[in-house]
């Protein structure tokens, strides 16, 4: 027992000496936030975006072409089963922008999802649009 604590408050005294010396290098940080880069992103292959329209089709349920930046924004577009825009219900959705929003996606897809029938859960979001959110947040948000 006391060489365990011997080898730790050697590597302690080693670390701290390392530092001191201006030896130590902090690790790299391979993983790159898509909210924090969100202007980096400005080209995708996934084919809709912020300012891009998602085109409507049978798969994912939308009624008419519309960027994500129009559904979230806007109190006019109504994706949902009950015809309810996203301003509806979050006074927030009005001032996002692509960034800001891009921070929101986790926890939208961490919602309960909607089953389109009166026992949806409160705050259940549409499945369609999860997906649809889901794929542009793992692009990296585009525009």
């Amino acid at each position: 027992m006391q060489n365990a604590w011997m080898a730790i408050v050697g590597s302690c005294l080693l670390l701290t000496t390392t530092v001191a010396c201006g030896e130590f290098e902090p690790p790299t940080i391979s993983r790159v936030n898509s909210a924090q880069n969100a202007d980096d992103s400005e080209d995708s292959d996934l084919g809709y975006g912020w300012k891009t329209d998602v085109e409507a089709t049978e798969e994912n349920g939308l009624h008419a072409d519309y960027s994500l930046g129009e559904i979230v924004t806007s109190s006019k577009v109504k994706i949902r089963a009950d015809e309810k825009a996203c301003t509806a219900c979050h006074s927030w959705a009005k001032n996002q922008d692509r960034e800001s929003f891009c921070k929101r996606v986790n926890a939208f897809l961490k919602m309960p999802t909607a089953k389109g029938n009166s026992n949806d859960s409160f705050g259940a979001k549409p499945a369609n649009l999860k997906r649809i959110l889901r794929d542009w947040k793992e692009a990296g948000c585009p525009n």
